[in-house]
């Protein structure tokens, strides 16, 4: 027999269950918070849609309870009234002046939007999101007052995307400047859109205050921390309707997308332990620290993102996006390099064999000394001698087509610059300290054909740019979070491309390179274990180099 317990004061809401039902939901959650033993006859789990879910997979449930009955029926229903948003002939049609501009799949994108107070988009990166979100909101009634939390180097771009897609004559107002200038485009802001950065959440206070009609957070998985300060200003937004915007919603840790699913509906999803332990496959190494393997119990996690968010893949929505093509190019170090090379990997040896416990920080810091000598010797103070950049020089020179090229460090993207400008290529250069407007006018000018080369540092410049003018992206060297290399691909793979688009990675032979790439290919956060396996085998392999 399985009952529902309503809420009583401070105490939320449980399914008590009896005899068998009792046994299977407890082996089947007995690590979830919320989950317990009453008597050796009946145990409680949380009133949880998706672990009653799973629990009526391994055991059929006594619903004769009406509370309990009632409980399933709303639930069944909520998820039948997000699988009808996303069916385009039950759709009511948009009253928006330009959704007629929109694609059949950000048609059902902005009716989404447009039918929830709070939810996510995760299309692929690329197919339109941005417009997606301008025309849904812009199609409900409150939408004098909006807020835009996005990175930095997005700012421009939103202020160009509202204005080509808003039918609302409201002023456009970006947060920038000193705390005093920030404080007075704040004060005099009245109505229409103020766009800020993730910085101003945490430093700007003031933002707090008003009730919002809507809030945008574009490039949501920022938010992914739940332990950042990120994520408790979010918490402290009012408003009266939010949207999380992300092409990566979450990597090999399914828990990344918790904190916007608690942004959405905190009470839904509360518990961040019960949303890790119901689906995230994970192990315990040799210390105690969690391994984590990967999503289980995939279909109730599917369930629970459709109900608050729309996702949908390129090739699924937009097939007639040109083809993106991966080479990866290996490259032998100049002798210089590989002296450098030699000389770091041995001191490495050194330090391990001497017994000096590893621990991510050092391992990684180790590790970056070797990435830096087979970008460019330039980074640890060396010479300007890379058979990288000596790569670069050599594929800008034999195409036409526009070209964006990435690398993690900024002495690296310094001398890609340097070395194109000297040859007389017309290029830009995006780093952590490039202004704004320069960043915006590098961004202009590759898609007008002004220029033919952008060099960006991924992190200043991975996320919020459109930059389809060019159809080559030449990574230098990649970033460990396998999420920022799929956002710095996706800047020219997105609709408005029209040439196929080429991904080259360099690679030098015999190198810390290869170990980078492993980890980006398998999707995995860099962990202490993966840090330290890294590094014994470089040190092990170092003779072949």
């Amino acid at each position: 027999m399985a009952k529902y317990i309503p809420r009583s004061g401070r105490r939320n809401p449980f399914i008590l269950l009896e005899d068998s039902e009792a046994h299977i939901a407890m082996r089947l959650f007995y690590n979830v918070p919320g989950a317990e033993w009453i008597d050796r006859r009946s145990a409680k789990i949380p009133a949880n849609f998706r672990m009653l879910s799973i629990l009526m997979d391994y055991c059929e449930l006594d619903t004769e309870d009406e509370k309990l009955s009632n409980f399933i029926s709303f639930e069944y229903a909520e998820d039948l009234r997000s699988a009808r948003l996303n069916n385009p002939e039950k759709l009511p049609e948009l009253s928006h002046s330009k959704a007629h501009l929109l694609r059949d799949y950000q048609i059902i994108g902005a009716n989404f939007v447009a039918h929830n107070t709070a939810c996510g988009l995760f299309d692929d990166m690329g197919l339109g999101k941005t417009a997606q979100s301008i025309i849904g909101l812009e199609s409900t009634n409150s939408k004098s007052n909006i807020l835009v939390v996005c990175p930095n180097t997005a700012k421009l771009q939103w202020m160009e995307e509202i204005n080509k897609w808003s039918e609302q004559d409201l002023p456009i107002n970006i947060l920038a400047g000193t705390p005093k200038k920030r404080k007075e485009i704040f004060e005099s802001f009245d109505a229409g859109w103020l766009i800020c950065n993730y910085s101003n959440l945490i430093i700007d206070k003031y933002l707090t205050g008003p009730m919002w009609d809507w809030v945008i957070y574009d490039e949501a998985h920022y938010l992914k921390n739940k332990g950042t300060k990120r994520f408790s200003s979010a918490k402290r937004i009012k408003s009266l309707r939010k949207l999380f915007v992300t092409g990566t919603p979450m990597g090999n840790d399914v828990t990344d997308v918790w904190t916007m699913l608690h942004l959405i509906d905190s009470k839904r999803a509360s518990a961040y332990w019960r949303f890790f332990n119901l689906f995230l496959d994970y192990g315990l190494d040799d210390h105690g620290r969690r391994i984590i393997f990967g999503p289980k119990n995939s279909k109730y996690l599917a369930a629970e993102l459709n109900r608050f968010s729309i996702m949908r893949k390129k090739e699924e929505v937009a097939p007639d996006l040109p083809t993106k093509t991966y080479q990866d190019i290996k490259l032998d170090m100049t002798s210089y390099q590989k002296a450098l090379y030699k000389k770091a990997v041995k001191e490495i040896r050194i330090e391990v064999e001497s017994g000096l416990t590893v621990t991510i920080m050092s391992a990684l810091a180790r590790l970056i000394r070797l990435r830096q000598i087979t970008s460019d010797p330039l980074n640890i103070g060396g010479k300007d001698e890379s058979v990288k950049l000596d790569a670069v020089e050599e594929i800008v020179s034999g195409t036409d087509r526009g070209i964006i090229v990435f690398t993690v460090f900024i002495a690296t993207a310094k001398s890609i610059y340097s070395r194109l400008s000297k040859s007389g290529v017309e290029c830009g250069i995006i780093i952590g300290e490039t202004p704004l407007e320069e960043r915006e006018n590098v961004r202009i000018k590759l898609n007008s054909g002004e220029i033919k080369v952008a060099v960006v540092n991924i992190r200043a410049g991975g996320v919020g740019l459109n930059m389809q003018g060019a159809s080559i992206a030449i990574f230098v060297d990649k970033e460990w979070n396998p999420l920022y290399q799929e956002q710095a691909e996706n800047r020219i793979h997105r609709i408005g491309q029209n040439e196929n688009v080429h991904i080259i990675s360099l690679m030098c032979k015999g190198t810390v390179d290869y170990y980078v790439e492993q980890v980006v290919k398998s999707k995995k956060e860099m962990t202490d274990s993966i840090a330290a396996e890294m590094m014994n085998s470089i040190i092990q392999e170092s003779t072949g180099v």
